[in-house]
């Protein structure tokens, strides 16, 4: 598609083809920064530590934001290249971990909630009875 709208990228920007999870993680743990639009941005960055941008106008997670781990920039050209100059001027080490990212057995409490409201969700929202 890219190709096709003849889109002329800097020379220091690989457009690649989809990665596998793990080798995406890599790249972006070796990145200078991420930019992009992925709902889990947010997490990612705090958890390892690396730093991004969110080019969305809006986002379900605030908390990152609040925590300043993660800027949200929308598609503007400059503001990306002003969020970029902060995050060349900062310590990562200085950021700390989104707390709400890091509690123990997430995805085991999960299965509990979903387990717990199945049967409430199935009756009173899509009115399925036994």
């Amino acid at each position: 598609m890219l190709e096709q709208k003849k889109i002329d990228f800097n020379p220091l920007i690989n457009c690649i083809k989809p990665l596998g999870f793990n080798d995406y993680i890599k790249l972006q743990l070796h990145s200078k920064a991420v930019l992009s639009d992925s709902g889990t941005i947010s997490e990612e960055a705090s958890i390892l530590g690396f730093k991004a941008l969110n080019l969305r106008e809006a986002h379900e997670r605030p908390e990152a934001m609040e925590e300043a781990y993660v800027m949200m920039t929308g598609l503007k050209t400059d503001r990306i290249m002003q969020a970029l100059t902060i995050l060349e001027k900062q310590n990562n080490k200085t950021l700390c971990m989104v707390h709400d990212y890091a509690y123990p057995n997430v995805s085991e409490k999960v299965i509990r909630i979903i387990i717990s409201y199945t049967d409430y969700i199935n009756r009173n929202v899509w009115r399925k009875m036994d």
